[in-house]
């Protein structure tokens, strides 16, 4: 076989594993808050640093609703070329005069400007009876952008 043909079959190779990983990483990216890309061997770094601020809209506070960041998680996980990164806040949310659902809570994000450029569903483990709390979580890869993150009821 010429040298011309070896180089087009390793360069087609090369091509349709690109591709093939592309393909792969994109169906590993269906959890909120999660980004799987192909990346160069080597360390990864990232910041969750500056404040936000936890807003609850005015429905949610006439019902006594209250709601309180208790973490930022941000992980990255590396395996030789493949990352999978994950980014989340953390809440503590006390029902007021009515249980909250499974569903009836979502947040937006808003930046420095007051814009909102994302907005998803705050993920309950159970629905929440009145007068408790529980733990809920904001999964999403833009909350470390967020200077505003505003809970509202749908």
């Amino acid at each position: 076989m010429s040298r011309t043909r070896w180089f087009f079959v390793a360069f087609l190779l090369v091509g349709l594993l690109g591709i093939s990983a592309g393909i792969w990483t994109n169906a590993l990216d269906t959890e909120p808050g999660t980004r799987v890309s192909i990346v160069w061997p080597g360390a990864a770094s990232f910041s969750m640093g500056g404040e936000r601020t936890l807003e609850i809209s005015p429905d949610l506070v006439r019902q006594k609703v209250q709601a309180e960041i208790i973490g930022i998680r941000a992980e990255s996980k590396q395996t030789f070329i493949v990352r999978r990164e994950q980014r989340s806040l953390e809440l503590l949310v006390i029902a007021g005069n009515r249980a909250i659902q499974r569903g009836d809570l979502h947040f937006v994000l808003l930046d420095k400007a007051g814009d909102e450029f994302s907005s998803g569903l705050v993920r309950l483990e159970n629905d929440i009876a009145p007068h408790t709390k529980a733990k809920c979580v904001i999964a999403d890869m833009a909350v470390q952008e967020a200077a505003v993150v505003r809970i509202v009821r749908h």
